[in-house]
C-alpha cells in the first residue's frame, strides 16, 4: 500500500543526501530506492518507513503526512489514536478483509471480513466511519471503526475502484473502471448525485483542500482529468506518463502529484494552468 511521507522534507532538514541515508538504513540500501520512495514511485509498506525512520533518527510517526481528515490513499488508512501512535486500516483485494494494524508494533490487531474484492479505503473527517470499495459487490461498504462492524452498505456504480470524500465528508466520488465514469453519492442520503464520463479505466481520485476541484485519473487514457465540483462537469484534460494510478493534492493544493504505474514517474501539475511543471 502507499502512505503519504515526509521523507525527503524530514532528510533535508537534517541535512542528509539519498545515498547518506541509503547507507544508514539497516541492512543498507541504494539512493536511487530511498529516492523512489520519497516521490512514491515505489510503496511505502510500513516495514521500510520504520528503516527508514532508524536512519534518520526520528519516529516512523514523523514521516507520515496526516491530511486533517486523517485520509491516506490507496488500500492503506491511517486512524490518529495518540500523537505518537495511529491505527492502520489495509484492504486486502484477495482476502476480502480489511486489517486493522497497531502502528507500534506492526502487528495485526483484527481482520475484518468485508465484501467483495476490496480495494480503496478512507476514513470520514470526524474519523466515525471507514468507506471500503466492495468492487465485486458494485457497493461501498461503511465500517464503524470503534466496533468494527459494518454499518451500511451505500450505492457505487459499476465495479467502484478508488474514491476520494470531499472535505466536508460529503459527497464521495468513486471511479467505476469498467464504466469510465465517475460516481458522485451523497453519502447521507445514499444518492447518487451525478455520475461524470471520463477516459478509460478510471482508478486515481483526488479532491483539492478547498473542495472545489475533483481529479480522477484513467489508467488507459492516460490523463488527470479536472472536475468542478459545483458543476461536475470536466473543466481541463492533462496527459500524464503511462499508467497513472494515484493522485494527491498536497495541503495546501498548490500542487497535484499523479503517479504513473508503467511510466514510472510523478508528475507534478499546477492546478491552475493545469499544466504539467515537472
Amino acid at each position: 500500500f502507499v502512505l503519504i511521507n515526509s521523507i525527503r522534507a524530514v532528510r533535508r532538514a537534517k541535512g542528509l543526501t539519498l545515498e547518506e541515508v541509503a547507507q544508514r538504513c539497516d541492512p543498507p540500501t541504494t539512493a536511487q530506492t530511498i529516492g523512489r520512495l520519497e516521490t512514491g514511485t515505489r510503496t511505502l509498506s510500513l516495514g521500510w518507513m520504520n528503516r527508514i525512520a532508524k536512519a534518520l533518527g526520528v519516529d516512523d510517526a514523523d514521516l507520515v503526512q496526516l491530511p486533517q481528515d486523517t485520509k491516506l490513499a490507496i488500500t492503506a488508512l491511517l486512524g490518529a489514536d495518540v500523537a505518537s501512535a495511529y491505527t492502520v486500516y489495509v484492504s486486502n483485494e484477495k482476502g476480502n478483509s480489511i486489517s486493522v494494524i497497531d502502528s507500534t508494533t506492526l502487528e495485526v490487531k483484527q481482520t475484518v471480513k468485508v465484501g467483495r474484492r476490496p480495494r480503496g479505503i478512507t476514513m470520514s473527517p470526524d474519523g466515525k466511519a471507514v468507506y471500503v470499495c466492495a468492487s465485486d459487490d458494485h457497493a461501498v461498504q461503511v465500517i464503524d471503526p470503534a466496533t468494527l462492524k459494518i454499518l451500511r452498505k451505500l450505492k457505487s456504480g459499476p465495479d467502484p475502484e478508488l474514491f476520494a470524500l470531499h472535505p466536508t465528508g460529503n459527497p464521495l466520488y468513486i471511479a467505476n473502471e469498467d464504466d469510465n465514469q465517475v460516481t458522485v453519492l451523497d453519502v447521507e442520503a445514499n444518492k447518487v448525485i451525478a455520475q461524470v464520463p471520463v477516459g478509460t479505466e478510471p482508478e486515481g481520485m483526488a479532491v483539492s483542500p478547498d473542495g472545489n476541484t475533483l481529479v480522477a485519473t484513467s489508467e488507459t487514457t492516460n490523463m488527470a482529468h479536472f472536475i468542478d465540483t459545483k458543476t461536475n462537469k470536466i473543466i481541463g484534460n492533462v496527459l500524464v506518463d503511462a499508467r497513472p494510478r494515484f493522485a494527491q493534492f498536497p495541503a495546501d493544493g498548490k500542487r497535484l502529484w499523479v503517479s504513473a504505474e508503467v511510466g514510472g514517474t510523478v508528475s507534478v501539475i499546477d492546478p491552475q494552468p493545469r499544466q504539467i511543471i515537472r
